[in-house]
């Protein structure tokens, strides 16, 4: 059985979800196995609806792998600019839970002194 990167990756984002080490929603939960899912159903649906649309197979793959490269790329920008935002704000959290962390070790020290 192999398991993929995305789907590792989705099933400790759900472990860190149902621990509530994570305050994130659903969807970006799932997000590794939604995204690829979405872009090839809507990379297919694009292509039939060009295709029924010109009706020339050679048109219909040129303009299908121009359309669907740059939705993918829009895709995957808007995706990355959704995780950097999400890992920004985590990154804020551990960083004030370790300055909370270091001035509770300063407090410690000056009370045994």
């Amino acid at each position: 059985m192999n398991i993929t990167f995305p789907g590792l990756l989705t099933i400790v984002f759900i472990t860190l979800k149902l621990l509530g080490k994570i305050d994130w929603s659903w969807l970006l939960v799932l997000s590794p196995v939604l995204v690829p899912i979405v872009l090839k159903l809507g990379i297919i649906m694009f292509g039939v609806l060009i295709f029924t649309l010109l009706g020339k197979p050679y048109k219909v793959f040129l303009i299908t792998s121009i359309i669907g490269l740059s939705i993918i790329i829009f895709c995957m920008y808007k995706y990355t600019q959704d995780l950097q935002e999400m890992l920004e704000g985590e990154m804020e959290k551990n960083i004030r839970l370790l300055e909370k962390l270091i001035e509770g070790e300063k407090d410690d020290t000056t009370k045994n002194d």
